[in-house]
């Protein structure tokens, strides 16, 4: 973890914020207040104060080395795991929208309207075991890029890839494969701090695998922006759509853009990647948006994790309705349902200002995590830096329990680190600042060394 969790999560709110008021972005119709934008600020800095009770900045303090970990359990536990999500997810597909990304939106929107009516969605057997075992891959894929010298690609892409592709496209969503992406990044800046002369290799010298490699994660990059731009099509309502978009925008969505330079964006960049430009910053920006209204205007009663955390949602919807249902629609009154509304703002909403609490032990948990892994020798605290990294840059959106079925990832990361194993018979590589070895002098060493005039 290079950076401290209190600056990564400085940085990461000052770039919304600087999206927000520097790109063409006006809020519409929404209750924004200086009030809901103090809050905002406290959860950060209680965050922030959360992480430094554990630990402050550390100057490369890396371990000299780490043991080497057996992930043998656990990568059998990853492999039958990945299976079954990759049938669940298959069967869901051909069963449900068949690979149609216009079927599949008209499914996700009534799993949608039955979220606001409390009643249950109607999902298959298939999708709840699909919905359940998924996560596996991106546990999957940290474990194969940090741990392994030569990452196993093939298996990389069945155990790791596959899950999240395949309910992707059951869903018709792009969350699980955006995240697996991020996920890879994070894993492989990770990977530094186990094989300290990983990026030294890389750029001497790039060998046939390398090349391989570099090609397939191209295609992989390209085939998921092109899923991407195509879910974007089919929610505008066609391609031929989009240039009306911008007019609807401020009714459906509570912002326009229509600043200053927006004009000037059309015409130089085009419709479509201006409309590219606007979707992906308001998924930035939303966030501090959406939690300043929810700070400013949300009066029901707390729902006590069932915003926040999909499983509970689940259980909720077939154990509670009423419950769902009544809070649900209260958000819908202030316009923010079916919007993210980034960590903060959905903790005030799950817990009103014991979230506060929620958010201090969070940040403490970042400290602890930061700390150990670039002081402990117990390599597995490798495995859960990356998904630290990843909560944190995505605090705009939502909680890392709430993101893209957060809980239920962080339950197969606590099972795969408990399994794997320490071995401290073996260490791993050494970190990049290497210690010098111990020699323990033998009594010839002694003897040689005074007794015939050795060096000292």
């Amino acid at each position: 973890m290079r950076w401290h969790p209190a600056l990564m999560m400085i940085a990461t709110w000052s770039l919304c914020a600087f999206l927000l008021f520097t790109l063409p972005l006006r809020i519409v119709d929404r209750d924004i207040t200086v009030y809901g934008y103090l809050m905002m600020f406290l959860s950060i800095l209680i965050f922030c104060v959360g992480s430094l009770l554990k630990t402050p900045l550390l100057r490369q303090r890396h371990a000299p080395f780490v043991y080497q970990t057996d992930f043998t359990l656990a990568d059998r536990v990853i492999m039958v795991v990945a299976i079954i999500a990759i049938f669940a997810s298959t069967f869901d597909l051909f069963a449900g929208s068949g690979g149609d990304l216009a079927a599949a939106w008209q499914i996700r929107s009534s799993r949608t309207t039955a979220i606001i009516d409390g009643t249950d969605s109607g999902s298959s057997l298939a999708f709840q075991l699909g919905f359940l075992t998924h996560p596996i891959g991106y546990v999957a894929i940290a474990r194969e890029i940090i741990f392994e010298r030569r990452p196993r690609f093939a298996r990389l892409l069945l155990v790791g890839f596959g899950p999240l592709l395949m309910v992707s496209l059951s869903l018709g969503g792009r969350g699980p494969l955006l995240f697996s992406l991020v996920m890879s990044g994070l894993s492989f800046a990770t990977r530094q701090f186990v094989f300290r002369d990983a990026r030294r290799q890389l750029a001497r010298k790039m060998s046939a695998q390398g090349l391989f490699v570099v090609l397939v994660s191209s295609v992989i990059f390209f085939a998921s922006l092109n899923y991407f731009v195509q879910v974007f099509i089919v929610r505008a309502g066609g391609a031929d759509a989009i240039g009306d978009i911008f007019a609807r925008t401020g009714d459906t969505w509570g912002v326009a853009f229509d600043g200053p330079t927006a004009e000037w964006m059309k015409s130089v960049l085009g419709l479509g990647n201006t409309y590219l430009i606007f979707v992906f910053s308001w998924y930035l920006v939303q966030g501090m948006v959406i939690g300043n209204v929810m700070f400013t205007s949300y009066h029901a009663s707390p729902m006590l994790g069932v915003y926040g955390i999909e499983l509970l949602l689940s259980f909720s919807r077939r154990f509670g309705g009423s419950f769902v249902s009544q809070h649900f629609v209260e958000l819908d009154r202030i316009n923010t349902f079916g919007f993210v509304s980034s960590a903060f703002g959905t903790l005030y909403v799950d817990y009103w200002f014991f979230g506060f609490a929620v958010t201090l032990g969070w940040g403490y948990l970042a400290g602890l995590v930061y700390s150990k892994s670039r002081t402990s020798f117990d390599g597995r605290w490798l495995l859960l830096v990356p998904f630290f990294i990843q909560g944190i840059l995505f605090s705009l959106i939502n909680t890392p329990f709430g993101l893209s079925n957060g809980l239920t990832s962080y339950i197969w990361l606590f099972v795969i680190f408990r399994i794997a194993k320490l071995d401290k018979s073996r260490f791993l590589i050494a970190t990049r600042r290497p210690q010098p070895p111990v020699v323990v002098p033998t009594p010839l060493d002694q003897v040689g060394a005074v007794g015939l005039g050795r060096p000292r």
